[in-house]
């Protein structure tokens, strides 16, 4: 009689764990997207603006300017270059409502990126070190942003961010 109870205990938590396994495995490929019928156009892009050319900044090879296009996704991340009192590039242009991540990279001494009318600001980068900000501008228009350590502003590390 003992072994009848235990069969039964035994049979319903096989019965459990084969339903779970069952339910994991479903939910694990339904959630994954087909990714055969993607259309290659509509992938993240950050494209440097080809009007603008690197030649007016001796000594880089990084474009002055970037553009996110249009369909492009949110959070596709945009590198900004801070250092000898300048950002590189100096003017980047986002769409309204569409999340942007800015990844400051500090090339000498210490950074920041600071956006006052979209009250945007990060947190500072040592030397050799990299922060991120994360924001979605909500109004269109040209915003300065520069660095907020010391007198950088002053000395020119500032650009532009036009939201379109």
């Amino acid at each position: 009689m003992m072994n009848n109870k235990y069969s039964k205990f035994g049979l319903i938590g096989l019965i459990i764990i084969v339903g779970l396994g069952g339910f994991m495995f479903y939910r694990s490929n339904s959630s994954s997207p087909d990714t055969s019928t993607e259309n290659p156009a509509d992938t993240n892009s950050v494209e440097e603006n080809p009007s603008e050319s690197s030649d007016d900044q001796p000594g880089t090879d990084k474009p002055s300017s970037i553009q996110v296009q249009p369909d492009s996704q949110p959070l596709n991340p945009i590198t900004v270059e801070g250092g000898s009192f300048k950002f590189t590039p100096n003017e980047i242009t986002v769409k309204k409502g569409q999340p942007v991540k800015i990844v400051l990279e500090s090339k000498d001494l210490m950074h920041d990126f600071v956006i006052d009318e979209l009250n945007v600001k990060s947190t500072q980068a040592k030397s050799g070190e990299s922060v991120e900000v994360t924001f979605t501008p909500t109004q269109t228009g040209s915003f300065e942003f520069y660095c907020s350590v010391g007198n950088h502003r002053a000395m020119g590390m500032k650009g532009t961010l036009i939201v379109e």
